[in-house]
């Protein structure tokens, strides 16, 4: 008798042990998934900062920021030329960044934001901000990030487990 192909023993052993690789690489990818969308939102976030920050230099007038909350896990900053906005009120800033648009991540307005702020037209800020991004939750899995302006106008994004 021809013993062409696999046992079913063989092919149950086989199944167990690709079910233990995947189980284990799952989490991993994950975490990837997670720091990726960190690296995403808090780029595009320094982005936004320095698009702001060069309208205030362009037009010589202050650009003001405005940090508000539809709820807490939805935030949003946005800008206007020459007058405060409000970025949950819709239509009142030129520009606004949201969190919503980034699928599990949240971000905060630290320390030296206290809701309206301005990037005067020489491009410097009249004190040092701190915004806090988050991806993840405390009890899984998080990832931190943080953009800090200096009074000088510089616009610096450092990563970090913690604040």
């Amino acid at each position: 008798m021809s013993t062409r192909g696999f046992t079913l023993v063989e092919l149950m052993f086989t199944l167990v042990v690709v079910a233990i690789l995947l189980g284990a690489a799952v989490p991993a990818i994950h975490k990837t998934i997670l720091v990726n969308r960190l690296h995403h939102a808090a780029e595009d976030f320094r982005q936004f900062l320095l698009e702001a920050k060069s309208v205030a230099i362009q037009k010589n007038q202050p650009v003001y920021l405005s940090y508000g909350a539809w709820s807490s896990t939805e935030h949003c900053v946005g800008y206007r030329t020459g007058l405060p906005c409000y970025c949950t009120t819709a239509g009142s800033c030129d520009k606004v960044f949201t969190d919503r648009d980034y699928d599990g991540v949240n971000f905060y307005a630290g320390t030296g934001f206290s809701g309206v702020a301005a990037f005067q037209p020489y491009g410097w800020a009249p004190g040092k901000w701190t915004f806090k991004i988050q991806v993840g939750n405390n009890g899984v899995f998080a990832r931190r990030a943080r953009i800090v302006t200096t009074k000088t106008g510089l616009i610096n994004l450092v990563y970090t487990d913690a604040y």
